[in-house]
């Protein structure tokens, strides 16, 4: 049995693993089934990026852990070798972006006006290399940030809101204007003082005039030729809450823009993540799950906790105590709780509470 690159499927491999649907909800191929032609393209249509292969099939897209050791990726992880290309590229598109738009923001800070030329083409650069669900949800959920700087942020957050826009199959014009919106959500910052940002009890203390940042980003782009009125509208009303608790303008509902709704949510996530030590990623699909119908878009939510729900299924995770288990089931109801596989051991989180999980055995540095 191995681990075969989609992209290199061929009429007539035997399948030795099931191959469902993202959403769980349709088997694509059982167990035991001979790929065609036409499974192999709902397979690709569905973005599985391989597939439990029967038998002794050759393919020159496969490799070894140890080979992706030395890509910096976590030992005993098997990935397609056309996978991997991506995830760097992907990481290395990610690094440079926050380089970049750290030098923006500083020249916006600086000088009071913006270049827009020059996110334009970074959110197009983060488009053509996004890679989803894969190893880009590792890089940008579950692997903890060595400093939470506004770029960084910013990019992640550009990245994640572009990502989520595809799973709900946005266009792809769309798709690159929600990046550009997440690019810009916070520029209104850079005139800011950097002292009210200086950690969390000063952001506290002074969250009246931070939120003022929305306004002000309004006002460095809204005279921009080249930004859209929905990448306006995203910025200015990206902490618009759907029952009208968000501001400036208390917005509610369906008043509040598409490319906004994605952005919050994806914001939501990003304030979560930002306030952990470890990573659970099931504490957060709850968290996610407790907002889905008052603050966040019910809609995006559940895209998003859904094509998550697939991903997690199947990877592994850290426990408290050192050790890795893989999720063997993920309830939809309450996914706080999903039931653990060691070795041959199962452990049902819902009644072993004394087992926790604080992160994803993941990449931690490509290239």
């Amino acid at each position: 049995m191995k681990k075969i690159v989609s992209s290199d499927l061929q009429p007539g491999m035997i399948i030795a693993e099931s191959v469902s649907s993202l959403n769980g909800r349709q088997v694509l191929v059982p167990k035991g089934g001979v790929l065609t032609t036409k499974t192999i393209s709902n397979i690709k249509k569905w973005d599985i990026p391989y597939v439990m292969i029967a038998g002794e099939v050759t393919s020159s897209l496969e490799v070894t852990s140890a080979g992706l050791d030395k890509k910096g990726l976590s030992a005993g992880l098997q990935l397609p070798k056309m996978l991997i290309e991506k995830s760097i590229d992907f990481s290395n598109t990610l690094d440079s972006s926050i380089a970049q738009v750290s030098e923006l923001f500083e020249n916006i800070r600086t000088n009071k006006s913006i270049d827009i030329k020059h996110f334009h083409k970074l959110s197009l650069r983060i488009f053509e290399h996004l890679i989803h669900p894969s190893e880009a949800v590792n890089r940008l959920l579950f692997t903890l940030p060595k400093n939470n700087s506004l770029a960084y942020h910013s990019v992640m957050i550009a990245s994640l809101s572009g990502m989520l826009a595809d799973w709900m199959e946005l266009g792809s014009k769309d798709i690159k204007e929600i990046i550009l919106s997440g690019l810009l959500h916070d520029v209104g910052k850079t005139q800011l003082p950097l002292q009210l940002f200086a950690d969390k009890e000063s952001i506290l203390m002074n969250d009246e005039i931070i939120q003022t940042h929305v306004l002000l980003a309004f006002k460095l782009l809204k005279d921009t030729k080249v930004v859209s009125a929905e990448v306006l509208s995203a910025i200015a009303q990206h902490h618009e809450f759907m029952d009208g608790s968000g501001y400036p303008q208390q917005l509610s509902g369906e008043k509040i823009h598409i490319f906004a709704r994605i952005i919050g949510v994806v914001n939501y996530i990003s304030s979560i993540i930002e306030d952990c030590d470890s990573i659970n990623p099931f504490m957060l699909l709850q968290s996610l799950k407790l907002e889905m119908f008052t603050k966040l878009d019910p809609g995006v939510c559940d895209v998003f906790t859904r094509r998550i729900s697939d991903y997690l299924t199947n990877s592994s995770v850290i426990l408290e105590d050192g050790r890795k288990a893989k999720i063997a089931f993920l309830p939809s109801i309450n996914p706080i709780f999903p039931i653990l596989k060691i070795d041959d051991e199962f452990i049902d989180m819902q009644k072993d509470k004394a087992t926790k999980i604080v992160g994803m055995e993941c990449i931690e540095k490509i290239g």
